[in-house]
């Protein structure tokens, strides 16, 4: 639920630094750091070096792709079960 609370905050083409996002959980910073990096790692969140800080924005197009994959997968899987 976390990471969903992460990806949720950014509007499209919303940059974000660390800072901003860690002050919207009650965690603690190396916690969402920690979900930041998962994210990452999945190509979800991207970051890039804005003078001293990072911000992190969303690739929504990797999203979206993802989605349709999912909805195509349930589409021809779901029939395949129901004949």
């Amino acid at each position: 639920i976390t990471r969903q609370r992460i990806i949720m905050l950014f509007e499209p083409g919303e940059q974000l630094n660390i800072k901003r996002i860690a002050d919207q959980f009650n965690l603690s910073r190396t916690a969402v750091v920690h979900h930041i990096g998962v994210l990452q790692d999945a190509g979800i969140l991207k970051g890039e070096r804005v003078g001293k800080e990072v911000v992190m924005f969303v690739d929504w197009d990797l999203i979206v792709t993802t989605m349709d994959k999912i909805k195509s997968y349930i589409e021809y899987f779901g029939h395949q079960k129901s004949a």
